[in-house]
């Protein structure tokens, strides 16, 4: 094994060394050259898991010479916290008066990023400040950035190219001496999509021996395909924890909805004792789920994720051979068509929420009644509805 990881020996030291997002750097590097003729002082910097957000912000810093002021999403809970971290960083002169980047990593974490006002005060800090902002999201889409995206440049990183990755993995392979079989190292590339992070993770556990299609074949789906439905195969088919482990760490899903997945799932697959001791395990995961909701004690997630992945494995006696087809959960679908129903009320409440200066909450519970006494053509015109929104105003009210 190497003693260094290859991700991180083979992480690129300047943008010359990116096999990808080199024009997207040179955008970026544009931007921070001319921030200070920007309307728009933040921009979005947005791509999935892996695809190298981060990196080209550590580079671009280094590049220009400019302090690196990073900042954690996932400590943010308020408009308050965004205004003292963020407005103490932007009135501050850089460490050497060389100027700097605030940067907010995964802006998608942020705990009630809309409700409690958190986008409305990083878009006001945002107009004061003298030094440029780069937030890094994975889906541009979100409705809770709405607001945000009109208030900033948003930067999409481009899909890596097979080829591309394809002679990275070569380049990697004949400096340290692996043995592949071509094919096997092109299937490899296209098994990833733009998550360089678990590429190189399995490239490292594959090289152990000759890089084969039945070596990769063996790693099996569960490394090589993000989905709840490989993680339940090696849930349910496996007691390897080191495997599990892997496997979570490059899973991009909501872990909340894999516990759905493998409540469901478990009759099909567990009996007697092995069925009781599983759902011990989930119950307990489910314990540390809500102490995370009601806390916000985020340390807590390595505990619910070991609990609901490697506790529900080791709980069998042995594996079922029964063939099992993995449904999403009827849960899921009753909320998913709830949540459907609700989701107009919240959007217009939401915008009532904006106009009033109240939380959500408070304007689903304490507002909303009110606009019955009110005309629709107006509030529709106020509130900037959209033509369906009006539509279920109308209908409601």
């Amino acid at each position: 094994m190497l003693k260094k990881t290859l991700h991180g020996k083979y992480t690129p030291a300047s943008s010359k060394e990116l096999i990808s997002q080199k024009s997207q750097f040179e955008n970026l590097k544009k931007f921070i050259s001319n921030y200070k003729y920007e309307p728009k002082k933040i921009i979005l910097l947005a791509g999935p898991t892996g695809s190298g957000k981060t990196l080209l912000v550590y580079l671009l810093a280094k590049e220009l010479n400019l302090e690196l002021v990073e900042l954690n999403s996932s400590d943010f809970r308020s408009k308050e916290d965004i205004k003292n971290v963020i407005g103490n960083a932007i009135t501050q002169q850089s460490l050497f008066f060389t100027g700097k980047i605030i940067f907010l990593d995964d802006l998608d974490t942020i705990s009630g990023l809309q409700d409690r006002g958190c986008i409305t005060e990083l878009i006001n800090i945002s107009k004061k400040s003298t030094f440029p902002i780069i937030c890094t999201i994975t889906d541009t889409e979100e409705k809770k950035i709405k607001d945000l995206k009109k208030s900033s440049i948003t930067l999409e990183l481009e899909k890596l190219k097979h080829e591309d990755i394809l002679k990275f993995l070569k380049q990697i392979a004949e400096k340290e001496s692996f043995s592949y079989e071509e094919n096997a190292l092109s299937m490899l590339a296209r098994s990833f999509g733009s998550d360089l992070r678990a590429l190189l993770n399995d490239l490292q556990v594959l090289s152990l021996n000759k890089i084969t299609l039945d070596e990769l074949n063996s790693l099996g789906e569960r490394d090589l395909s993000n989905s709840v439905k490989d993680l339940l195969k090696v849930i349910f088919k496996s007691k390897d924890i080191a495997i599990i482990s892997r496997l979570t760490d490059n899973l991009d899903v909501d872990f909340d909805e894999c516990m759905l997945w493998i409540d469901e799932s478990l009759p099909y697959e567990y009996s007697g004792e092995s069925l009781k001791k599983a759902y011990d395990s989930l119950s307990k995961a489910d314990v540390f789920k809500g102490r995370i909701s009601r806390w916000q004690h985020w340390r807590f997630m390595i505990y619910q994720i070991l609990l609901m992945s490697s506790g529900v494995a080791v709980s069998k006696n042995k594996k079922s051979e029964r063939i099992v087809m993995y449904q999403r959960p009827t849960r899921i679908l009753k909320m998913w068509i709830a949540k459907q129903r609700y989701a107009k009320k919240r959007a217009i409440a939401q915008k009532l929420a904006k106009a009033l200066h109240l939380s959500t909450s408070k304007s689903l519970t304490e507002m909303m009644p009110y606009l019955k006494f009110y005309s629709t053509e107006v509030t529709a015109q106020e509130l900037e509805l959209e033509p369906e929104e009006k539509e279920w105003l109308l209908k409601e009210y």
